[in-house]
Order: structure tokens, then sequence, then C-alpha cells
């Protein structure tokens, strides 16, 4: 099969396009969440004869406001997305031809959304026209109008009528990814993010009481242009709280006697981020430095674990339906099969040393465009 010519472009079929199933897409607003809002989010989702995921997509969102949530997804994402990605001949060896329609950034998009559904749930995803380097765009269908329990992307978010995907001529232009009743790993990592947001604004406000002395003026508070001077004047002076009192008022402020009573918040948030760490690498040690180089190993490879299973949740749905549409659309030819290189990262001076004692024993031969 000879690859397209380049600037080829055939168009999808209107009627193909599952997007269009929502006539006027709605905001997913954000509001401020609580452990109330989740479990009411999670009691809808997991509603069995009407499941609805608006209120749980609301609360995900918000949580991935959390900067270190946000950190150990995208490390763990981006483990997988750095590896070299190839499609294979039946005899095993690389299709060049082929495989650079992986290094497109419809195909880009679509591993990204793949490996994003451990941790939203169950996703869509809807793909254009189709070009010489594959298709022009992955699109993900927003998730609150998609009800996998009843495979359809509705009309409204909280509708249950819409198509089916999995019918013609959808199934051509579109695939579904991860476990239809799967909620995601967002569901325990929401519980610390709200936890954490929570730790920091009683910090902030505990900073902003005890943090910055209490500025007092005393005056003749009957006097009304004495009074408003002296308010002036300590609006004036700085951000910290003031007061204006009579000579004979009293501000009593109580606070701990210990010197350590930021710990509270500290503790509280170094325990909520190191519960997001374990949940989503499985350790500490990749987000965390770590003084024993024993303990850094044991985090690593725990990890390796993680990331070896992100690369056949990718491997598997793109051999199991992509490579089936783009075989049906002639895009690529049968029997090509996609791999993710399981070449470890090695240090490039770790690397060296290896290259020189293959080449000692006289069995190999590196090329020139090997050390470039």
């Amino acid at each position: 099969m000879a690859q397209k010519p380049i600037g080829f472009k055939r168009e999808r079929p209107e009627d193909a396009n599952i997007y269009n199933t929502i006539p006027i897409e709605t905001q997913l607003f954000r509001v401020r969440q609580d452990v109330g809002k989740l479990r009411l989010g999670l009691l809808q989702a997991e509603n069995i004869q009407r499941p609805q995921r608006y209120l749980l997509l609301q609360t995900y969102k918000d949580a991935m406001l959390d900067a270190h949530l946000t950190a150990c997804i995208e490390n763990r994402i981006n483990m997988t997305m750095s590896r070299e990605h190839k499609l294979l001949n039946a005899d095993g060896t690389i299709n060049e031809e082929y495989t650079k329609i992986l290094n497109s950034k419809w195909f880009y998009d679509f591993s990204r959304y793949v490996l994003e559904t451990p941790y939203y749930g169950y996703s869509v995803i809807q793909f254009g026209d189709i070009t010489d380097k594959g298709f022009a765009s992955s699109t993900l269908i927003p998730r609150q109008y998609v009800k996998p329990e009843f495979h359809l992307v509705t009309e409204q978010y909280s509708g249950f009528t819409g198509n089916d995907y999995r019918d013609e001529p959808f199934k051509y232009w579109c695939l579904g990814v991860g476990d239809e009743k799967d909620l995601g790993l967002l569901k325990q990592a929401s519980i610390y993010a709200i936890y954490k947001k929570n730790a920091l604004g009683a910090w902030a406000e505990f900073v902003e009481v005890f943090g910055v002395p209490i500025r007092l003026g005393k005056t003749d508070i009957t006097d009304p242009l004495t009074r408003q001077n002296m308010e002036n004047f300590l609006k004036n002076m700085g951000v910290s709280s003031y007061a204006v009192m009579d000579k004979n008022d009293l501000i009593e402020v109580v606070e701990s006697n210990r010197s350590d009573a930021y710990m509270v918040f500290d503790q509280m948030i170094q325990r909520c981020n190191t519960e997001i760490s374990k949940l989503i690498l499985g350790s500490t040690g990749m987000m965390d430095e770590k003084a024993h180089v024993g303990a850094s190993i044991v985090h690593e490879k725990v990890s390796e674990r993680y990331q070896e299973r992100d690369e056949h949740l990718l491997e598997n749905n793109v051999n199991d339906q992509l490579i089936p549409i783009l075989e049906y659309h002639n895009i690529i030819p049968t029997g090509l099969t996609y791999e993710i290189s399981d070449i470890e990262d090695i240090d490039l001076q770790d690397r060296a040393k290896m290259d020189i004692e293959l080449l000692k024993t006289g069995k190999y031969k590196i090329p020139a465009s090997y050390i470039l």
C-alpha cells in the first residue's frame, strides 16, 4: 500500500461526527468543593438506573488545580509518552513508512486521552478528517455528555437520549476507552486535594492574623473627625489588620504558646501530598527527595511497574481498537502491530561504558549515526 501524497485529505462524513449529538455544549462550571459534594457526586455516578457524572466531574476539575496532583499525573503520563512508539511488520521489523504517522499531533492527543482514563474514567475520542498523516485531529468528547453504561453520547449532560458510539457510522470515526463502570483514581485523589486546599486556606488565615502584628490606634472615639483621621492613617500604613478604638477598649488575640504551631498545617499538607504520590505513582520517591539510595531504587522499581501497566493500556487500545479503524480507512495496511519500546532510560555515561565493553568483544560495530 503506497503512502498517501502530501496534502491528501478526505473529509469525515458530517453524520459520522458524534460531537454533533450535542446541540449546545454547556460549561462544566467550577464551584467550591467539599467532601460532602464529592460523596454526592459519587452517589449520583454510581446510581444503577440513572448514573450521572456531572457533579463528580466538577469535583475532578477543581481537584486538578492542585499542583502536586497535576505533577504526579503528568509525571506518570510522560513516562509513557516519552517512549519510542512504532508499528511492526508481521516479522517483527519496524515499518518505518507507517511508523511516521505516530509522530503526528492527532496520535499524540489520542495517546494522552487514553493515558488519562485511569484518572477520569471512561472516555470517548472522536477522529477528524483523513490526511496523509492519518487523521487531522483527535478530540475528546466532553465526559459529562458520555453515559458509558448505555454507550451513549447524550444531547444534554443530564439526559439519556443521544447516539450510540458503537453504531454505524460513528464506530468508524470514534472509539471508547476504559472500563464503563470505572470512575477513575481522581475519586480518591480528590479527597486529599480538598483537605489540602482547606489546610492551605487555614494556614493563610493563620499567617494573616498572627504573621503580621495587629496595629492598634487609640483616640477619642466620640469625635468623628478624629476617628476618621486615625482610621485613614492606619489604613495607609500597610496591609496588616488594624483597629480604631476608645482609650479604654481592649482587643486580645489569643495565640498558641507553641513556636511550631504552623506545623499543624504543614504536616497536613505533606500527608496529603504523600498520599497522592502513593496513589498515582505507587511511592513518594519519584516526587520527593530521599536520603537513602536503597529506598529510592525501590520506589523507582514500583513506578516502573506503573509505567508498564500504562504501556500495556495504550498498546491494547491501539492494537484492539485504533488499528482496525486505520485499516478500515486504508490509512495503514493490514498486519501491522503497535508497540512501545521497552528500552530503559539509561544515563549517557552508563550507555557509553556499555558500548565500549561491547566494542571490546570484537563482535559488534557501532554506526556513526548512533554516536551522533
